[in-house]
């Protein structure tokens, strides 16, 4: 995942330097990280023109956002089991219940002791 997100910041860094070099205009050429990174574009390392480019961009956006949905799908997934009430929330539901009930039980003795 990071290194998609990398990748997609390496590249965007490129456009200018790939786009203003001209064919044997070696200077401009990106440092060898970068050019690792663009090894899908070109044989050699370089990146032959804009539309190369180009399309290592869209192959990262496709990438970046298939994770991007399965984190999303990740989280929701977690989410809903997070929603769902554990064993300790239910006992403590019924302990509840059986709190009040006994309350309401200890008013009632009260109320029936006062009458005798």
């Amino acid at each position: 995942m990071r290194v998609g997100w990398i990748l997609l910041l390496l590249l965007l860094g490129i456009p200018t330097l790939a786009c203003s070099a001209g064919p044997d205009d070696r200077a401009m050429a990106p440092p060898d990280s970068l050019a690792n990174a663009t090894a899908v574009a070109a044989s050699d390392n370089t990146l032959k023109n804009c539309q190369d480019l180009a399309a290592v961009i869209r192959e990262s956006q496709v990438a970046t956002s298939r994770d991007l949905r399965q984190i999303k799908g990740d989280l929701a997934r977690l989410q809903l089991k997070l929603d769902e009430p554990g064993l300790g929330q239910i006992v403590a539901g019924i302990g509840y219940i059986f709190g009040l009930f006994g309350v309401a039980a200890f008013v009632a003795s009260r109320k029936n002791q006062g009458k005798e």
